[in-house]
């Protein structure tokens, strides 16, 4: 997994947290090495040896230090990344020469009954691993990715998604968290297509709590949260006359205005979920499931959402959610559920029900249990 699952909160290190926690559970089962790259901060590397302390971690160097020896980087690591994408056309794959060099160097002595690798972006990392059977967590549809974030040169459709299908086409398993994405995977793809729940504890809400936050959004810095957010705050808040609590990265690229109450990065998120009414997620686009709606309905919160809001999700309705892509109709959902009580709880209930029914950690283990601990001795990675 390339990012920091304790320093850096977004939805994709969360997941690879609770993963994390899974393997530490099983500590008496599992030798597990966790590999990731080496820009971590000094509290996350010691952070992570206390919530993980029987878990090997290994760094891979990221980036050539260019500073030391621009012409060497150049040389040796710049120009033959740079040929390699002009001969093969790649646009997906991000692994480097130097990031193999370095890669190797980490796997080249060890032999794992399994390997699990994050992104298809670094799906070609798995041919350097010495594993009995792969696995790769796609988190997203990379092709759709790419043609969002780069919508001024997206490239070819079917060129992108095949060079998608070819790099997962290396691994004996594929899991996805959208049953979207798990449905496109599965018809081109001649490999086991898992959809894994994303799970979170069952959390109740403090009898008689105190609510700080009427509306709450939580959300990293990636560029669709910057494209929603930017919606949301044009088109609805001018309609509200609330103010907004907005926790994570996102923070700094909101602007100052009197209804935004901005609380940055948190310690502890559950807090702000413990005293918030209600959350919004309002998505204009993106791919894969939203951990922020399902890590709201974990606690019974209702959601007000995008439609792309609710993208990945098993069911659309009776769900916890309120869907709108209409921005009249988006704060009359907010106000409707801020005011009238018996809506609040039924919202809040069909969210609580959909929660358990799909997505409860029991659901999660039984599955992880299956895949890894099926011979109850297994080394992974």
């Amino acid at each position: 997994m390339p990012e920091d699952p304790i320093g850096d909160k977004a939805g994709n290190t969360t997941r690879c947290f609770q993963l994390l926690q899974y393997f530490q559970k099983n500590k008496d089962l599992l030798e597990v090495d966790f590999i990731s790259f080496d820009n971590w901060s000094k509290n996350s590397f010691s952070k992570f040896s206390e919530f993980f302390p029987d878990i090997n971690l290994k760094t891979v160097k990221r980036q050539w230090p260019k500073k030391k020896n621009y012409l060497l980087y150049f040389l040796i690591d710049k120009l033959p990344n740079l040929l390699i994408k002009l001969f093969t056309g790649s646009r997906i794959n991000r692994c480097t020469p130097y990031i193999n060099r370095h890669f190797k160097k980490v796997v080249k002595d060890n032999e794992y009954d399994i390997s699990l690798i994050s992104y298809a972006y670094w799906g070609k990392l798995q041919s350097f691993v010495n594993s009995k059977y792969a696995i790769n967590d796609t988190h997203d549809f990379i092709t759709r990715q790419i043609m969002v974030l780069n919508h001024k040169n997206p490239g070819k459709i079917g060129e992108l998604f095949q060079e998608e299908v070819d790099i997962l086409k290396q691994f004996d398993e594929v899991w996805s968290y959208s049953v979207e994405e798990h449905f496109i995977f599965e018809q081109f793809l001649d490999k086991t297509v898992q959809l894994m729940p994303i799970s979170f504890p069952n959390r109740k809400l403090e009898e008689n709590r105190e609510i700080k936050h009427e509306v709450l959004y939580v959300a990293s810095d990636n560029p669709h949260n910057k494209l929603s957010i930017n919606w949301f705050v044009e088109h609805v808040l001018p309609l509200l006359s609330i103010n907004i609590t907005f926790v994570g990265k996102i923070c700094q690229f909101i602007p100052d205005h009197p209804q935004i109450i901005k609380a940055g990065i948190v310690e502890n998120l559950n807090e702000y979920y413990q005293k918030s009414k209600l959350t919004i997620c309002p998505m204009v686009s993106g791919t894969g499931i939203k951990i922020k709606v399902l890590e709201s309905l974990s606690f019974g919160i209702p959601v007000v959402a995008n439609r792309r809001g609710v993208d990945g999700l098993i069911n659309k309705s009776h769900n916890g959610c309120l869907v709108t892509n209409d921005p009249i109709k988006f704060a009359e959902y907010i106000n409707s559920l801020l005011n009238d009580e018996s809506l609040y709880h039924k919202i809040s209930n069909e969210g609580s029900s959909f929660f358990e029914e799909n997505y409860s950690k029991d659901q999660e283990y039984k599955l992880l249990d299956q895949i890894f601990i099926k011979d109850n001795l297994i080394t992974t990675f």
